[in-house]
């Protein structure tokens, strides 16, 4: 039979990995991720359509972004 010790280390164990799926959850959905996603995909696209040629490279950038 299961002891109550080894219980109380299980429910530890699995509160402790909640925290850390509900940290990643947090970063996942953060304003701060989706600003540094934005950003570095418009710097990204604004380099490639400049090295492309493409008319007004900064202005067009902003659309995939």
């Amino acid at each position: 039979m299961v002891s109550l010790n080894s219980l109380k280390n299980e429910i530890e164990l699995i509160k402790k990995r909640n925290q850390r799926v509900e940290a990643d959850k947090a970063w996942e959905t953060s304003k701060t991720r989706i600003v540094l996603i934005s950003v570095m995909t418009y710097l990204i696209i604004s380099l490639y359509f400049l090295y492309m040629g493409i008319p007004r490279p900064f202005m067009n950038a902003f659309v995939p972004a």
